[in-house]
């Protein structure tokens, strides 16, 4: 699986670069290369059913972008199901038990660990928890053993031998949770989706270090991402400088550093990527504490009015990232994101993805 991603990304660069790509040039996936990739992954990577949910946005020209790809199985859908129409458990329920496949035992875990946005209904028959009164399986009624026909490791009801197929549609990061936990959080372990690695960096020298920049990448209608500068904490630094010599509104000294970075009028301003450390909980937690990105509208004189502060907060290095769909104004226009789950059922049961 590794030496077929690693030679996808080696493609998709090759393809830019031979081109004549540039940083300002969209990396489009290949159609094609991209729908043979299911037939050459290995095949313990296809045996069991995978689920993932996508969170849209539409723009203009009938792009769609995509912000992040996360687990499915109901993961972010499911706490909602109380607020809507009844008949929204059951299309749940139907949709998880299709892409599962017939005989599947399905039975979710619900911890909550003091975190309110983790409840939510159940939509499968089964429970797997602590209180045998309130479950239909209880945590001593399974185990973990290993199958060895697909080589897994499976949970298996004791009482039937018949495998589990434990969801986990609660928000909070499984990595928080109860280590106990594990076995069952991570039957279905489908996280996050980066396509960072698909598209080429590209690396000038600017004030206060070295500039990065990638350009968006595009599967037909679909950006799955977008255009993003990165700066160095000393380039913040200088910026910061010249922001703050030029007085409250600083025009003259944006205009001479978005032509110098080449960035839109409106971006959105993120915190760089964390360091990784020893352990991958205190990573999360970091990550989880990073500030919030922040809309720039490089045009508008209150936004510049604010910038030296919101870059303040990034002193280690800023990431800018171009604001696709831009914010609209008016009394008509509102913010909206879509999320779509998907399946793809197993191999072993022949049938096709939706």
């Amino acid at each position: 699986l590794a030496a077929l991603r690693a030679e996808l990304v080696a493609s998709v660069h090759r393809a830019h670069a031979d081109s004549g790509g540039g940083p300002d040039d969209d990396v489009v996936l290949p159609s094609g290369l991209v729908a043979g990739l299911p037939s050459r992954l290995p095949s313990w990577a296809t045996r069991r059913p995978v689920s993932y949910t996508g969170f849209l946005q539409r723009a203009p020209g009938g792009t769609v972008c995509v912000n992040h790809v996360y687990g499915g199985w109901g993961r972010f859908v499911s706490r909602f199901l109380d607020s809507v129409e009844p008949r929204a458990v059951r299309e749940t329920a139907a949709a998880v038990s299709d892409a599962l496949g017939p005989g599947a035992r399905a039975a979710q875990v619900r911890p909550v660990s003091g975190f309110n946005a983790n409840l939510h209904p159940l939509f499968v028959r089964d429970e797997i928890g602590a209180d045998r009164s309130r479950a239909s399986l209880g945590m001593d009624d399974v185990e973990l053993v290993h199958d060895p026909i697909g080589d897994e490791v499976r949970v298996r009801v004791k009482a039937t031998g018949a495998w589990a197929d434990v969801l986990y549609a609660g928000v909070f990061a499984p990595l928080l949770l109860q280590p106990r936990l594990a076995p069952l959080l991570m039957d279905h372990p489908h996280g996050i989706t980066d396509f960072g690695p698909l598209v080429p960096r590209h690396r000038s020298p600017v004030p206060g270090g070295d500039l990065v920049r990638t350009p968006r990448l595009r599967l037909r209608h679909l950006v799955l991402r977008r255009r993003r500068w990165e700066l160095a904490g000393g380039t913040v630094a200088v910026l910061l400088g010249e922001l703050a010599a030029e007085g409250e509104v600083p025009v003259g000294t944006v205009a001479r550093w978005r032509a110098l970075l080449g960035v839109p009028d409106r971006l959105y301003l993120h915190a760089p990527p964390p360091g990784r450390g020893e352990r991958v909980d205190e990573d999360l937690l970091r990550a989880l504490d990073r500030p919030k990105p922040q809309y720039v509208d490089l045009g508008d004189a209150l936004h510049l009015r604010c910038l030296g502060k919101w870059l303040a907060r990034h002193p280690d290095g800023v990431v800018l990232e171009e604001a696709l769909p831009a914010p609209a104004r008016g009394e008509r226009h509102a913010a909206v994101e879509l999320v779509v789950e998907t399946y793809r059922a197993g191999h072993a049961q022949g049938r096709e993805e939706r």
